[in-house]
């Protein structure tokens, strides 16, 4: 199949959503598939046509979003470009992981051409509610008919977790959608191929045991919850004076947060690493002795799928918006997203006790073998298939 992936942002390694469909786009070429992405320009990437890792890829002019402090980008597509790039390509499908102007541009010409659309949708309102502080009734209501229009108008809707697919439903999407978690690569995230000792030498970590936490540095990620937490917990006794929490990512809120650890009396506790290559993050998830995740809104949570393919136990907010939490079967607890000083309790408990930590690592990595990313890419395909066969028989 020769597969077209319209997304914004490509190959910045920020974000589930942008790893997940890269990761994807890599499995399907190994299977002999084609893969080209149109999306936007950024400030590291200029261009309007690369061949890269063997894809090729279309960038159109782009917008930094101001609410994300310049990481994500909005493309401004040019249709009469657009309408050629897709007429000399002619993909089979395309797989749309955009959902403003560039998805309008996109969807209007394949239907010209009657090329099937697959919507992945991999964001719920409050991922856009909190990012633009307007987390109101309305402005979520809004989000959530956009939500409801962008997939109706899609030929199918892919979403990453059953709880995913049954807000879409109560939203009142009517196309089929389909369930393809966003997977793991367990060859790449390999316990038995990663040592933690790059991660520990690089950030002073050596005879030090830390809870880590991965993702953007972004308001709906509740990073100031571990803050908190850290006030509560007795860092002179001596059973917990080794212990560290260690914050990878980066995002429009690091200075806040950097500046609030400090103000909290806490920074000489918390490791804030900023963004780190995947050499480097895989040594942290397996050096780390608790993967903690307070975020208040994951249709999935693909960082956690990682930690527990290094096994990992889990600390996961149990937010009534949160996916995550339903990754949690014997190898971790929950937490209330709103109570620092429970969580500091909870962690303490939890990291001090060692036969339950091993347990629950080995828990982990047999639950991690159902996300493998090739069940996944399967599926996947098997949508493609299914939406190529329907497009004999009727336009999309």
């Amino acid at each position: 199949m020769k597969i077209c992936i319209v997304i914004d942002d490509i190959f910045t390694n920020i974000g589930g959503l942008m790893k997940s469909t890269e990761r994807f786009a890599e499995v399907l070429s190994k299977k002999g598939h084609e893969i080209i992405f149109i999306g936007s320009k950024n400030r590291l990437n200029k261009e309007s046509f690369r061949v890269y890792r063997g894809f090729k890829i279309y960038r159109f002019p782009g917008i930094a979003n101001p609410f994300t402090g310049g990481i994500y980008y909005q493309t401004i597509p040019i249709k009469s470009k657009i309408r050629e790039i897709l007429k000399r390509e002619m993909p089979d499908v395309i797989y749309m992981v955009s959902y403003l102007f560039l998805r309008m541009s996109v969807n209007e010409i394949a239907r010209e051409l009657n090329i099937p659309v697959v919507l992945s949708l991999l964001f719920q309102p409050e991922n856009v509610t909190k990012q633009v502080h307007l987390d109101f009734p309305l402005a979520r209501q809004i989000i959530e008919k956009l939500m409801k229009y962008i997939c109706n108008d899609s030929a199918r809707v892919v979403t990453c977790s059953k709880f995913s697919k049954e807000i879409l439903e109560e939203y009142g999407v009517k196309k089929k959608i389909d369930v393809i978690s966003s997977g793991v690569d367990l060859r790449v995230f390999n316990p038995k191929k990663i040592s933690g000792e790059i991660f520990r030498k690089k950030f002073n970590l050596e005879n030090k045991r830390f809870f880590l936490y991965v993702g953007r540095l972004m308001a709906e990620k509740n990073i100031g919850l571990l803050l908190q937490a850290a006030t509560f917990i007795d860092w002179n006794k001596r059973e917990n004076s080794d212990i560290k929490i260690v914050i990878v990512g980066d995002g429009n809120k690091r200075e806040k947060l950097v500046a609030k650890a400090a103000k909290l009396g806490v920074l000489s506790h918390i490791i804030f690493t900023g963004r780190i290559d995947d050499e480097l993050l895989k040594s942290a998830y397996k050096a780390g002795e608790v993967f903690i995740f307070p975020s208040f809104a994951e249709l999935e949570g693909i960082v956690v799928l990682e930690a527990m393919a290094l096994g990992k136990p889990l600390l996961i907010s149990n937010s009534e918006k949160s996916s995550s939490r339903f990754l949690v079967e014997n190898n971790g607890y929950t937490f209330d997203p709103f109570n620092p000083q429970k969580l500091a309790e909870l962690m303490i408990s939890f990291v001090n006790n060692n036969r339950k930590l091993r347990e629950m690592e080995k828990i982990s990595l047999k639950l991690s073998k159902k996300y493998d990313i090739t069940k996944s890419v399967e599926r996947l395909e098997g949508v493609f298939r299914e939406v190529i066969a329907e497009k004999r028989t009727k336009k999309f």
